[in-house]
């Protein structure tokens, strides 16, 4: 089991936002917090249908340690999931 997915969209044999909705399809993993990683968050942030995805936190490279510690904490705060 896991509990938070870090996850880039560029993937090399696909996109991030696919598989994050074949995971949000898929019964047994839909409610792992997932935070997405990119040089360009923001941009995909708001595409048709990225909101849908429960993302729990969006961001851009070059990614801060500090911020990646915060989000993934806040990610895996019960009350949060």
């Amino acid at each position: 089991d896991y509990a938070c997915l870090v996850t880039d969209l560029k993937l090399p044999d696909g996109d991030g936002l696919g598989l994050v909705e074949r995971l949000r399809a898929n019964l047994d993993v839909r409610r792992i917090p997932i935070i997405v990683v990119s040089g360009d968050a923001e941009r995909q942030r708001s595409l048709p249908g990225a909101g849908r995805l429960g993302i729990a936190a969006w961001m851009n490279k070059p990614v801060d340690a500090v911020r990646l510690k915060d989000a993934l904490l806040e990610a895996l705060t019960p009350a949060q999931r």
